[in-house]
C-alpha cells in the first residue's frame, strides 16, 4: 500500500483493503470480498447489514435505512454499493410510492401497466383536484389519444397515490441533493416541532475576520473595545443568519417582501430603562424577511410593532412570570441594555427604546414559562399577549432574534456581557462572609453541537467520548449560578482559560479583594497553581494522582456534614511543586474508604476548604439546571464562518487511518475466534486462516503509513479546508447574559420561597409552576395588582402566599412603565 493510498497528498478512502473497502460517508463502509459477490455495510465499526450481488432485495433495504435521517451523498453511496446514481433515484421513488412491499417485491408484476406516462400524471392530477374514480375514468377516455382503463386499474392506482402521498409527507430521509432541515434548537426538545420551525433572516454572512470570539470577553476586561467595527453594515447583522446555509445576502425576492417596520416611538432612559422622550437620533425599522414554511411568523413579522403602557384585563396568560421580568429589572438588565442601544460608538441602525424593551421582555418571559430558547417565544402568542408584553401585537420569534441581533453586532454583546458579570460579581462580593474570601467554582464544559455543519470535535465527558461542539468555560459563584462564560471553539484546556476568567475576577473585584477558586484536577497542574499563588489568589482543589497513601491512623480529625456523611482528615505535608515554584497546601482526607488530597494556598481552617471543594458539586448541579431548565447548551445563534486555515487541527486523515487500523484489527480478533472454535482438521479453518493473514498484513501496512502521518495539521492541508466552520459567537452570548440573569433572579427568589415550603429541595419546582399561572391584572394611577390562579396545594399556596408578599413589600415594578407603579402580587382563592 502506497503513501497516497492512506493519508496525505492524494489519498483516497477507495483505496483502501485494495479498493474492496468502498466508503459513502464519514464512518459508514462497504467491504466487498475478493470475488465482488458479498458485501458486508459497516457504520462505524459496527456491521449493520450484508447481501450477494445477485440478491437487490437485501441491497435495496439496507440501502433504504441508510437513506432514513442521515444526510448522505448519493453519489458516493451509489458508488459504494456498486450501482448507478439512477439505480438509487428509482429504488427510492419505489419505496416512496409502495413502501417495504414495493422493495421486497412480493409477487410478479405481470404485463405493463396500462396506466403510464401522461396519462398517470393526469390522473394523479385529477386525484388531488378531488376527482372520483368514475370521472377520472371519463377524462381519460376523453383525452385526444384515448386510454381505457377499468375502475379496478384506477382505484389501486387510488390507493398506490395516496400512500406515495403520505410517504413524502412522513419521510425524514436527507439527501445531499434535498434542501437540509434548518437547525432545531437543540437539547431534550429537540424533536418539538414548533421549535424546529425555520427562521430565515436577511443578512450577509459574518466573515472570520469580523467575528468577535467569545476568548475576546476575557481578553476585553481592562479595556472593553468601544470603538466601532470596521466591517460597518457586515457587522450590522451579526448572529441573525440563516439557520441552513450562509448566503451572500437577500435574494431580490426577500428584498422585494422585506418591509420596514415601524417601532416604538419613545425611548428610555439609559440608567432605568424607563420609556422617556423620543430620540433625537434616526431610528432604523427592523423588517423581518418572510420564510417559506413559517407564514405565522412572515405574518408576525410585517404587523407593526409599538410599546404600549400595562392594561387590565379579566384573564392573562403566563402573568405570573412578571415576577421574573420585574426581577431581572430590578437587577438592572433592562438597564444595560438601554446604554448599549445609545452607545455613541454604535454606527448604522438605531433601535428605538421600546423595540428593545418588548424583544427583552418576550426573550425573559419565554425562558421563564420553560421554552428554553428563542423560539419559545412562539408559546407567548396567545390572545392576551399584548396585555402580557405590553405592546401593540405579539412578536414572533423572528422578530425578536433580529432586534437582539442587531443589538449584538458591533461588540454590542460583550459590553452587556462584561456589564452583567460585573454585576453578578459584585453581588458574590456583598454576599460573602467580612472574613472570608468570596469564592468562585471554576469548570469547563462541551456543548455538544448536531446540526449538519462542521466542527471541531472535544472531549466530552458526560458521552466518554469526544463529540462535536464548543467547549463553554463557565464561572460559578459559591451557590452555584452561573457569573459569566468564556467559549472556545478552538476546546482549549482548563489550564490555558484559568487565566482569562482570573483577570476578570481581579479586573471587576479589585485588588485589594481576596478572592478564592476552586476547580477540579483538570487545572491541578503545577505551573497554573504556582501561576495562581504569585497572582495572589487563593485556591482549592484536588491533587492528581500519584500520591502517597498515608496509613488510616493517620486521620485523626473528624469534619460532620450530615448524619450519615462524616470525613476523616488531616495535615499532611506540604505539595512540592518541583522546578523552583515551591510549595502548596496539602489537605489528606480518608471520604468512604478512600483517600483524597486536597491541595489549597489559604489559611482559612482546613474543615472551611473542605467544605469548599466538596461545594464544587453545586457548580456540577448547576450546570444540569442551567441546561435542562433555561437551555443554556442551546445554540441559539446561526451564523457560520470558515476557522483560520492557518489553524492546526487533528489530522482527520491520521484519524481515518486509525479507523481502518481498528477494522483490521476487528477482523483479526474475529478470525481469531472462528479458528480456536474449531478443530485443528476441520475443513473450514481454511477460509479463517486466510481472513487472518490478510488482516495482519493490512495492519503491518497501516501501521508503516501511520508512522509518517502527523497527528496533527494546518487546516488548508487537510480535506476539512473548505468545511470546517465555526459559529458567530456574539448572539449566544448575549443571549446567555440574559439567561444568566434569570437563573440568579430564580435563585434569589427560591431562598425567599424555600423557608415557607414543606420540602424546600422543591422550591424551584414550585417556582417554574407558578411563572406559568394565569391571572388577573388590575391596573390604576398609583398600582398594579396580579391576581395569580396557580395550580398548587394547601401547603404550596400558603408558601406562595408569602413569596407574594414578600414580592409586594419589596415594590418592584414592570420596566418600560413611566410611573413606576409598584406591583402588588396576590394568589387567587382556592375553591375547593
Amino acid at each position: 500500500m502506497t503513501q497516497g493510498e492512506l493519508g496525505g497528498a492524494g489519498w483516497s478512502e477507495d483505496g483502501a483493503f485494495g479498493g474492496r473497502l468502498r466508503p459513502f460517508s464519514r464512518d459508514g463502509y462497504v467491504l466487498w470480498s475478493e470475488d465482488d459477490a458479498r458485501a458486508e455495510v459497516f457504520v462505524g465499526s459496527t456491521l449493520i447489514g450484508m447481501f450477494e450481488r445477485q440478491d437487490p432485495r437485501a441491497r435495496n433495504l439496507i440501502l433504504i435505512g441508510l437513506c432514513q435521517g442521515r444526510q448522505v451523498r448519493v453519489g458516493r453511496l451509489a458508488r459504494a454499493f456498486g450501482i448507478t446514481d439512477e439505480t438509487l433515484r428509482k429504488v427510492r421513488r419505489l419505496y416512496e410510492k409502495e413502501g417495504l412491499a414495493g422493495l421486497m417485491g412480493g409477487k410478479s408484476r405481470g404485463r405493463a401497466l396500462k396506466l403510464s406516462g401522461a396519462p398517470l400524471q393526469a390522473a394523479h392530477r385529477w386525484f388531488a383536484q378531488g376527482l372520483s374514480i368514475r370521472q377520472v375514468q371519463q377524462k381519460l377516455k376523453a383525452r385526444r389519444v384515448s386510454v381505457s382503463v377499468s375502475v379496478g386499474t384506477l382505484s389501486n392506482e387510488r390507493a398506490r397515490w395516496k400512500t406515495a402521498q403520505r410517504t413524502r409527507t412522513d419521510d425524514g430521509a436527507v439527501t445531499e441533493q434535498e434542501a437540509p432541515p434548518s437547525e432545531p434548537p437543540e437539547g431534550r426538545w429537540q424533536s418539538d416541532a414548533q421549535c424546529a420551525l425555520p427562521v430565515q433572516l436577511d443578512r450577509a454572512p459574518t466573515s472570520a475576520a469580523t467575528a468577535v470570539p467569545g476568548e475576546a470577553l476575557a481578553a476585553s476586561v481592562v479595556d472593553a473595545p468601544t470603538a466601532p467595527s470596521s466591517a460597518g453594515a457586515a457587522d450590522e447583522d451579526k448572529g441573525l443568519a440563516s439557520p441552513t446555509e450562509p448566503s451572500e445576502g437577500p435574494s431580490p425576492v426577500e428584498a422585494q417582501r422585506a418591509r420596514p417596520e415601524p417601532l416604538d416611538r419613545t425611548s428610555t432612559s439609559a440608567e432605568t430603562g424607563e420609556e422617556a422622550a423620543p430620540a433625537s437620533v434616526t431610528d432604523a425599522p427592523v423588517a423581518v424577511t418572510p420564510t417559506a414554511g413559517a407564514d405565522d411568523e412572515d405574518k408576525g413579522a410585517e404587523v407593526p410593532i409599538e410599546g404600549a403602557l400595562p392594561q387590565s384585563g379579566r384573564f392573562v396568560q403566563h402573568v405570573g412570570a412578571w415576577l421574573m421580568l420585574a426581577m431581572v429589572w430590578t437587577m438592572g438588565l433592562h438597564g444595560r441594555f438601554e446604554k448599549e442601544r445609545t452607545r455613541e460608538e454604535r454606527e448604522g441602525r438605531r433601535l428605538r427604546a421600546t423595540t428593545v424593551r418588548v424583544a427583552l421582555d418576550a426573550l425573559v418571559l419565554a425562558l421563564a414559562v420553560g421554552q428554553r430558547c428563542i423560539e419559545g417565544v412562539r408559546r407567548l402568542q396567545t390572545s392576551t399577549a399584548s396585555k402580557l408584553l405590553r405592546a401593540s401585537a405579539a412578536p414572533t420569534a423572528s422578530w425578536v432574534r433580529r432586534v437582539l441581533g442587531i443589538l449584538a453586532a458591533q461588540h454590542g454583546a460583550a459590553h452587556v456581557a462584561l456589564a452583567t458579570a460585573g454585576a453578578h460579581l459584585r453581588a458574590a462580593q456583598a454576599a460573602k462572609d467580612t472574613e472570608r474570601p468570596v469564592i468562585f467554582y471554576l469548570d469547563n464544559h462541551v456543548r455538544p453541537y448536531t446540526g449538519h455543519h462542521v466542527v471541531r470535535k472535544g472531549w466530552r465527558m458526560q458521552d466518554r467520548r469526544a463529540r462535536p461542539g464548543i467547549t463553554d468555560f463557565y464561572v460559578h459563584d459559591q451557590h452555584g449560578s452561573p457569573v459569566f462564560r468564556i467559549d472556545s471553539p478552538q476546546h482549549a484546556s482548563l489550564t490555558s482559560l484559568m487565566p482569562k476568567a482570573t483577570t476578570l475576577l481581579r479586573a471587576a473585584l479589585g485588588a485589594e479583594e481576596r478572592i478564592l477558586v476552586a476547580f477540579d484536577r483538570g487545572g491541578a497542574f503545577p505551573l497554573q497553581l504556582a501561576a495562581l499563588r504569585d497572582d495572589s489568589f487563593e485556591f482549592v482543589t484536588y491533587e492528581r494522582r500519584p500520591f502517597a497513601k498515608l496509613p488510616k491512623r493517620a486521620f485523626s480529625e473528624t469534619l460532620t456534614f450530615a448524619e450519615d456523611d462524616v470525613v476523616h482528615w488531616c495535615e499532611a505535608p506540604d505539595k512540592n511543586l518541583k522546578a523552583g515554584r515551591g510549595r502548596v497546601r496539602r489537605i489528606a482526607v480518608l471520604d468512604d474508604g478512600r483517600q483524597i488530597n486536597v491541595l489549597a494556598i489559604s489559611e482559612e481552617p482546613a474543615e472551611w476548604l473542605i467544605g469548599v471543594v466538596r461545594g464544587r458539586w453545586q457548580q456540577e448541579n448547576g450546570f444540569k439546571h442551567g441546561g435542562e431548565r433555561w437551555g443554556q447548551n442551546q445554540l441559539d445563534a446561526r451564523t457560520v464562518h470558515p476557522c483560520d486555515p492557518d489553524a492546526v487541527i487533528p489530522n482527520p486523515a491520521r484519524r481515518r487511518l486509525d479507523r481502518h487500523l481498528k477494522l483490521a484489527r476487528a477482523r483479526e480478533g474475529e478470525a481469531r475466534r472462528q479458528l480456536a472454535l474449531l478443530a485443528p482438521d476441520a475443513a473450514g479453518r481454511t477460509a479463517h486462516e486466510r481472513d487472518l493473514e490478510q488482516a495482519l498484513a493490512t495492519q503491518t501496512k497501516l501501521l508503516a503509513q501511520r508512522a509518517n502521518l502527523p497527528t496533527h495539521a494546518r487546516l488548508d492541508e487537510t480535506d476539512l479546508a473548505d468545511e470546517l466552520v465555526s459559529h458567530d459567537p456574539d448572539f449566544k452570548l448575549l443571549v446567555d447574559a440574559v439567561r444568566a440573569t434569570c437563573v440568579n433572579a430564580e435563585s434569589d427568589l427560591a431562598a425567599r420561597l424555600a423557608p415557607h415550603m414543606k420540602y424546600p429541595d422543591e422550591a424551584k419546582k414550585l417556582l417554574a409552576n407558578l411563572f406559568t399561572a394565569p391571572g388577573e391584572v388590575r391596573v390604576c394611577a398609583t398600582a398594579i395588582t396580579v391576581l395569580l390562579d396557580c395550580a398548587a396545594n394547601g401547603g404550596e399556596r400558603t408558601a406562595i402566599a408569602e413569596l407574594l408578599s414578600d414580592i409586594t413589600a419589596a415594590k418592584l415594578s414592570l420596566p418600560g412603565d413611566p410611573s413606576r407603579r409598584p406591583l402588588t402580587f396576590r394568589a387567587q382563592p382556592f375553591d375547593r
